[in-house]
């Protein structure tokens, strides 16, 4: 989704306290970008298992995760894109591309969930998600629409 925040995120490796080879990043990288080429042919599970390899090479990277969640949000595996976007986030609480997926997939989720306070966590967390997103990106059409009817559903 966002190649700047995978620089970033192996920038925060290099201070991590158990340091990843730079054999092991490159190659990683490398497996990213495979993942990401096969993402934009549609071959998502194709994708998928690149971007595992990436992450059994360098595990404290954020984006494969939100990679990963994206792929498991499409593919409506929404508890699975729940937890990928949550490890991107934990890894990388400034990832940009975690929040989006995981604010669509958690609003997605309220619209069956019950009981109500479950929705309710849902609708609030969600909503918060994407107005991270709005803070951090001038346009994303999909996650405006997705904010204004979260707020229409939770009478804000």
């Amino acid at each position: 989704m966002v190649m700047s925040a995978w620089v970033l995120t192996l920038a925060l490796l290099a201070q991590a306290p158990t340091p990843t080879s730079v054999d092991a990043i490159g190659q990683a990288y490398f497996l990213y970008l495979q993942g990401r080429t096969l993402d934009d042919n549609e071959d998502l599970a194709g994708a998928a298992a690149k971007y595992r390899e990436a992450l059994a090479l360098v595990p404290n990277a954020a984006e494969p995760h939100a990679e990963l969640a994206a792929i498991a949000a499409q593919q409506g595996k929404y508890a699975e894109a729940e937890a990928e976007a949550t490890e991107a986030l934990r890894i990388a609480p400034d990832n940009r591309s975690a929040p989006r997926v995981l604010g669509l997939v958690q609003a997605s989720m309220a619209q069956s969930a019950s009981p109500e306070d479950v929705q309710r966590r849902l609708l609030t967390s969600a909503a918060g998600h994407l107005a991270r997103v709005m803070a951090d990106c001038a346009r994303d059409p999909l996650a405006q629409f997705t904010l204004g009817d979260l707020y229409v559903q939770s009478e804000q």
